[in-house]
């Protein structure tokens, strides 16, 4: 459902229900006092369709996905990068994390409104007519489905013990729930979606006005990373039921999937909701228009904030990459000896430095033309740091060698110092580019990874899928595939799009590989005015329950460490 120009007007109905208690800023994101009365919204399928968009609201906006609950993906857990702003601060590990910081308890407030929102869509949707269109009917409470189990996905994995919504409360005693075991949440996400999946339609369903919405393969897609993620996380082997997921995904089971000729088509405006989309948020850049703060209308907030993502110079701190994932890229070699071009599409970097030289990128046979493209087509050093290091727009960022390329509109004009609607990179209700949370190329190794680890191979080898992707790098394929190289490809192929924490959390390989790099890299995770505190586990591998949520439950407690 990709809006512009005010195409849809988001409405959300009343059951916007927080388990915390917010800040003063922030409680007008959960009431609006134009919203339609519960009662009577559910009359009518046009109703449903609405109380479904609202809950594809309460994600996309900056306060949760747009921003905050992405940059807990991005950089919770993560060895990728490294930020100055306070929407990272979660994955900074220093003295500003803790249960009171507003970037975690923004989103986790935000993802039970949309837990709520969609509860009530599943309990109620019956009550419109559809007129024998059972299939939209099914469409819609699929959706909340599947939207409902995501939320507890993205609860679980960052904050592990957690309140499951499997129900719209009757009264206010019934608001305060205490947590669910880690197994009692599995479970109901795993049935979430498996309901998911029984009622959404193939991708062909939806029409070009409601392009991105959920679909069968998505909820296939989404369960089968549930289903591989628990595996590896409690240690109970589920790879079998993932596997299976990801082959009829691979089979075709829900429609064509495939991936895109060009890497790059996956991560910026163009080209957005393509055949490698399997899971894809949906967001906005309209500018100026996105100046209220209500994520309840399209002219209010359903953008990528671009805050804690952006290379450092071009709209302030903004963030940095570790020299470890620069120099990873700069050793990976083409099949004409040239590096991976997968870096152009990751990383923001002086391409005149690299030791194999720039691959053909035109796929033209000529490589005196290839330059890795900024703002307007111009070049690392014509734009943005004349001396050829970030140092030259942001004095602290000259010791790191690479920043993020993903998730930014590179149309946008930046120039100078800022100027408004003239400088529009700066702008940040200007940034739209969506979020592929699943990409079809994840997908293939997703499904490499569960027959690596025995389960049956439904749609080809391991070594076959992991080829496929590999094979649209243009890079050698490989003879032989173990964990060690399936590991490395999903860094070469996947990095900065928020799945490298819970890889590392999954593979058991998390505390290890930060305390190696506190301890080889003087830079690591220094990108802040904060104290770094060394990993430290169980502490870390979750972020503490919102202090807000603490002391409004008594049935809540506290994360370990915190």
């Amino acid at each position: 459902m990709k809006i512009r120009n005010n195409k849809y007007i988001i409405i959300f109905c009343s059951i916007c229900f927080f388990l915390t208690a917010c800040n003063d800023d922030f409680d007008e994101l959960a009431v609006n006092p134009n919203e339609l009365s519960l009662n009577g919204f559910f009359d009518t399928p046009e109703g449903v369709d609405q109380a479904v968009k609202g809950i594809y609201g309460y994600l996309a906006t900056p306060r949760n996905l747009g921003s905050l609950g992405k940059g807990m993906y991005m950089h919770h857990r993560s060895d990728e990068m490294s930020s100055g702003t306070n929407q990272a601060v979660s994955g900074q590990h220093n003295s500003k994390l803790g249960p009171n910081l507003f970037s975690i308890q923004q989103p986790w407030a935000l993802m039970y409104t949309a837990a709520f929102q969609a509860t009530g869509v599943i309990e109620n949707a019956d009550d419109a007519d559809y007129e024998g269109n059972t299939e939209l009917r099914d469409a819609y409470v699929g959706e909340a489905h599947c939207l409902r189990a995501f939320v507890h996905y993205f609860l679980l994995t960052n904050f592990r013990n957690i309140v499951v919504i499997d129900k719209v409360p009757s009264d206010d005693s019934e608001l305060i729930k205490g947590q669910v075991s880690p197994d009692e949440a599995w479970d109901f996400i795993i049935s979430d979606l498996i309901k998911a999946k029984e009622l959404l339609p193939n991708k062909d369903f939806w029409d070009s006005s409601n392009t991105g919405r959920m679909t069968a393969g998505a909820a296939a897609g989404l369960l089968g990373k549930v289903y591989l993620t628990r595996s590896g996380i409690e240690g109970i082997d589920r790879y079998n039921e993932a596997a299976s997921e990801f082959a009829d995904i691979i089979n075709g089971v829900y429609g064509p999937y495939g991936l895109t000729p060009n890497y790059n088509d996956n991560f910026g405006v163009e080209n957005e909701n393509n055949e490698e989309s399997v899971l894809e948020f949906q967001f906005v850049g309209d500018g100026d228009q996105n100046r209220e703060f209500d994520p309840g209308l399209v002219i209010s907030g359903l953008f990528s904030d671009p805050v804690g993502f952006s290379p450092p110079g071009l709209r302030g701190f903004d963030a940095v990459v570790h020299d470890w994932l620069y120099d990873f890229y700069a050793a990976s070699i083409d099949n004409d000896g040239r590096t991976d071009r997968r870096m152009f599409g990751t990383l923001v970097f002086d391409d005149r430095l690299l030791p194999n030289g720039i691959p053909d990128l035109n796929n033209d046979n000529d490589f005196t033309n290839d330059r890795l493209a900024l703002n307007a087509g111009h070049t690392f050093e014509e734009v943005y740091f004349e001396d050829g290091t970030f140092g030259g727009k942001w004095p602290q960022a000259a010791a790191y060698k690479a920043a993020n390329r993903k998730w930014l509109d590179w149309n946008l004009n930046i120039e100078g110092e800022y100027s408004g609607r003239n400088d529009r990179f700066r702008e940040t209700r200007a940034h739209g580019a969506n979020w592929r949370f699943i990409r079809y190329a994840d997908i293939l190794l997703m499904y490499a990874e569960c027959v690596l680890n025995g389960a049956n191979a439904s749609a080809g080898s391991a070594l076959e899928a992991v080829n496929v992707v590999r094979a649209r790098a243009d890079v050698p394929v490989l003879g032989a595939l173990d964990m060690d190289a399936l590991r490395t490809e999903r860094i070469l192929e996947l990095s900065l799009e928020g799945h490298r924490g819970v890889d590392l959390l999954r593979w058991g390989t998390i505390q290890a590989r930060m305390s190696f790099l506190e301890n080889s890299d003087p830079n690591f995770k220094q990108f802040d005015d904060g104290t770094y505190f060394p990993f430290e586990s169980p502490k870390n591998l979750y972020l503490p329950i919102p202090i807000d949520e603490i002391q409004s439950n008594p049935n809540i407690i506290q994360n370990d460490g915190w």
